[in-house]
């Protein structure tokens, strides 16, 4: 039986001006297209079952089963925004499950881009997000790098996000999909053995952001503030939240729902991901500090919201949308967050 989760309420206290664009914002993750729900093993799954085989975990990655259920399309879909002008508009992109409402400049169809989405997010916009260091985000950043990491092993997760329990000294790792969950849960005795030997196995598809952090996470040493991580890691000192939701909960909410389960609350300081937080999760967990990306108003995207609900509060609230600059290929990218400026502060 499906676990009922309760969202938070819908008035959104916790939003005002110091969410504008002139804020300073940070953030960890973005919900992937749904194009990842069907994403297929990479070249290297052969390397991938022969290493998760030896550690025991041999049904993890069997024919992928548990696909996730397709995000189901909201009948109340945010096309254009009817709200009085203040430089900004809530433009829509993708079409059925891979489509995302955005908040963008109103002048964005002026730009001499040819794409959409790289029209939405210009060269120079303070809304695309650039490479940058993560000096001051330790504990974040290597999280990051573990996300990548177990991304890779399961790909099919939709998304990975991991947090780390000061109290408990314990990772949480949670993908969008309870069935990847339960694949998770059962390697996550032997999870830093299976990341080290996939490393050795990382076909030319991975060159880039996918190898750089499994060299950071395996390799480099890591800082002070990241040793209990790792330490963690090392030790399969893993929780995976388990619950049956009625939807494809986003990672970081099965999170924040199991830590409440615990008598906890989520510190966004020691959570991180392979994407930024959606909108809807910006909302839900009140990560006021973070840079969202736009918003998936299926039903497991928005679930807890109205769509347009919750886009006219953010519009009214100066809150903006991100998407990210791919550090190599210099495209404007919605499946990962901020790369780093330097392979040093990765």
């Amino acid at each position: 039986m499906a676990k009922r989760y309760l969202p938070p309420p819908i008035h959104f206290p916790v939003l005002q001006a110091k969410h504008a664009e002139t804020s300073t914002l940070r953030s960890s993750t973005l919900v992937p297209p749904t194009k990842y729900l069907s994403k297929s093993p990479s070249s290297s799954s052969t390397a991938l079952q022969k290493a998760i085989n030896k550690n025991g975990c041999h049904r993890a990655l069997s024919s992928h089963a548990g696909q996730p259920q397709h995000a189901q399309r909201s009948t109340n879909i945010i096309q254009r925004s009817s709200l009085p002008t203040s430089g900004k508009e809530i433009v829509s992109y993708g079409a059925n499950q891979s489509l995302t409402v955005h908040i963008v400049n109103s002048d964005w169809k002026k730009s001499k881009e040819k794409n959409k989405i790289d029209k939405m997010y210009p060269t120079g916009s303070s809304q695309l997000s650039v490479a940058r260091s993560y000096a001051g985000e330790r504990p974040r950043q290597i999280l990051r790098w573990l996300s990548t990491a177990v991304f890779k092993i399961f790909p099919n997760s939709v998304e990975i996000q991991c947090y780390f329990d000061i109290s408990s000294g314990k990772i949480y790792i949670s993908s969008n999909v309870t069935s990847i969950n339960k694949k998770i849960s059962s390697c996550s005795s032997g999870l830093f053995k299976i990341i080290g030997e996939i490393h050795g196995s990382l076909s030319e598809e991975d060159a880039g952001r996918t190898s750089r952090h499994f060299r950071k996470l395996l390799i480099r040493g890591v800082y002070k503030e990241q040793t209990d991580i790792m330490d963690a890691l090392k030790n399969g000192d893993i929780v995976v939240p388990l619950d049956d939701h009625s939807v494809d909960l986003h990672a970081e909410r099965r999170i924040a729902a199991m830590l409440k389960e615990q008598g906890k609350v989520l510190d966004p300081q020691f959570l991180a991901g392979v994407k930024r937080p959606c909108m809807a999760c910006f909302y839900a967990l009140n990560l006021i500090n973070s840079r969202p990306g736009p918003l998936w108003p299926s039903k497991p995207g928005s679930f807890g919201y109205d769509p347009e609900k919750l886009m006219k509060h953010a519009y009214e609230n100066g809150v903006i949308s991100y998407a990210a600059l791919d550090r190599f290929n210099r495209t404007v990218v919605l499946d990962h967050d901020s790369d780093s400026e330097s392979d040093k502060d990765d």
